[in-house]
């Protein structure tokens, strides 16, 4: 989450000075650039400078930046003094008069620009060594450009030899930085011939940083990883996806779920490419069906630690790629992808995706499925149409149990008898209520879901504050809670657990430990940029001060 990345630069930061810096954000996703925002706004007062670099039609997508950055400098074309200055530091002065004025008139500012056409005269033989400098061949008189900087990586990429295009697709298909004893393994040859050439060629530089392996590399610009990816063939791009995804699964054995989401984009590029280019038909839906079956995991992992919007994210795109799938393949992610959206509060989108389960199920006869899809739908009620939740939800929810029951599912029996738990809390029954829960709860830890668990034990302590159970037993409830998402890393848990314990020790006459329980609930909702839980805590304030003798 943005609190742990948070967390991390400011621990750093406290044994010494850092620079954090971030490139090219024009081409970021949204989440790295919401990560971003979270940090220029909630950082704490530590020696942190975050420098970002990018375009200026990223203000465009984020036009509320221009107050939140304290400082924007805007990096202005190189002066043709400049121009000429970078000119002699690359080859010296060995360019013609006429040629060197052609090259900073065609640049016009463009440092990129000026290094990748010097480079390009070097690959065509027009400039060569001499005397431990450079010398123009052939009489060069004139620069032959290309009509933009694409075309000119293109034609640079056409002329690399067969090995050294083959270690650079390589490299582009995993990412702008890479090992390269990871190419080398991947195309099963040795690396160092072809690296140095595309290092000589200014295309590839070496990455120096304390702690990182000598052979780790980058390509020296976003651009020109991409035009290396984008002169690959659809075909060669799927391959090389789909060995880097086998790769890293092969490499990273035990550890898996470190790795997940990476796997699952390689897969998923793979068969975008192999759609793309009306592939056979069986090994394609074998890469859907693989990248699905990761993406779900890591969305659910995302939704355990309460991270709504990240398992969204992810269970959306597995849904995607399911969508030729059977029932049973699509519909659980679809159930839990409607879940995450009504935690999120985005219950416009978690109806379209309900829409999308009925037709999942509809005319299938699968009973358990239907009642799955029942149990979404039921979440959704009670959110969107409370009068009808009232009445009937009590009796809609006992109904979805009694199948549960009786097939035989400790999950989804414990997550029908939360459903019920929760009408029964809404309609103030909070014994009843704490009956079900308790029920739900142990079905929950036999079926070893930490996810469902902590919903239950959410709303356990919400009968226990709202029902008819000693203060002091649910102050010891509360605490009991607080050790188990701390063993179990359910900080959005911790902090709810705060916020309700919080009105117990008012009531108890503790104020001041009410206060300090109140206080460490809302550092830990800002900390994990949760603002509904934050709103959901002036409940407890609410409470809290009345009790506190501070009604004002």
């Amino acid at each position: 989450g943005f609190w742990a990345v948070r967390r991390l630069l400011e621990t750093v930061a406290t044994r010494r000075p850092l620079i954090v810096v971030l490139e090219d954000l024009q081409w970021a996703e949204p989440t790295l650039l919401d990560l971003v925002d979270h940090l220029g706004r909630h950082m704490r007062p530590v020696p942190v400078l975050l420098a970002c670099t990018a375009r200026f039609e990223l203000l465009d997508r984020r036009p509320d930046w221009r107050q939140v950055c304290p400082t924007v400098i805007a990096l202005e074309p190189l002066a043709p003094s400049d121009s000429e200055a970078l000119i002699d530091a690359l080859v010296g002065s060995c360019l013609p008069d006429p040629v060197r004025a052609q090259l900073v008139e065609l640049a016009a500012g463009n440092p990129l620009f000026v290094e990748q056409v010097l480079s390009m005269l070097v690959d065509e033989g027009e400039l060569r060594r001499a005397d431990g400098g450079w010398a123009p061949a052939n009489g060069l008189e004139t620069v032959r450009v290309p009509p933009s900087m694409d075309a000119i990586l293109a034609a640079r990429i056409d002329h690399l030899g067969a090995y050294e295009q083959t270690f650079a697709d390589c490299a582009a298909v995993i990412g702008k930085e890479f090992w390269a004893g990871a190419v080398s393994e991947l195309t099963g040859q040795p690396f160092e011939e072809p690296l140095q050439a595309l290092v000589r060629k200014q295309l590839l530089e070496r990455i120096r940083r304390p702690g990182v392996a000598d052979d780790y590399y980058r390509f020296r610009h976003l651009l020109v990883r991409d035009a290396v990816y984008e002169a690959m063939p659809k075909a060669r791009r799927a391959e090389l996806h789909e060995r880097v995804a086998d790769w890293l699964l092969e490499r990273s054995e035990s550890r898996v779920a470190q790795v997940e989401e990476i796997v699952a984009y390689h897969l998923e590029s793979a068969y975008r490419y192999h759609s793309e280019l009306l592939s056979d038909g069986e090994h394609t839906s074998e890469l859907a069906s693989r990248a699905a079956k990761h993406l779900v995991a890591a969305g659910h992992r995302a939704a355990n630690r309460q991270d709504d919007l990240g398992a969204a994210r992810l269970l959306t795109r597995a849904v995607a790629l399911l969508a030729e799938g059977g029932t049973a393949d699509r519909l659980e992610p679809l159930v839990e992808l409607g879940m995450a959206l009504i935690r999120g509060g985005d219950t416009a989108r978690a109806e379209e995706v309900l829409a999308d389960a009925r037709r999942t199920v509809v005319g299938e006869g699968d009973e358990r499925a239907e009642a799955r899809m029942r149990i979404l739908e039921l979440h959704l009620k009670r959110l969107i149409d409370p009068l009808w939740w009232a009445e009937h939800g009590r009796g809609a929810a006992a109904q979805v149990l009694t199948v549960f029951q009786r097939l035989g599912d400790d999950l989804d029996t414990a997550k029908a008898w939360h459903l019920l738990g929760k009408v029964h809390s809404d309609r103030g029954e909070q014994a009843a209520a704490a009956e079900a829960l308790e029920h739900a709860l142990e079905l929950a830890q036999r079926a070893g879901d930490s996810g469902v668990e902590a919903w239950i034990r959410y709303w356990l302590l919400q009968a226990a504050v709202f029902g008819p159970t000693p203060c002091e037993r649910v102050i010891a409830r509360a605490r009991a809670d607080l050790e188990w998402s701390r063993a179990h890393d359910n900080r959005a848990l911790e902090g709810s657990t705060l916020g309700r314990m919080a009105e117990m020790l008012a009531r108890a006459g503790q104020a001041a430990e009410a206060h300090e329980a109140f206080a460490e609930a809302r550092r830990l909702f800002d900390e994990l940029g949760l603002p509904v839980h934050v709103a959901y805590l002036a409940i407890s304030t609410a409470a809290v001060e009345p009790l506190a003798s501070d009604p004002v």
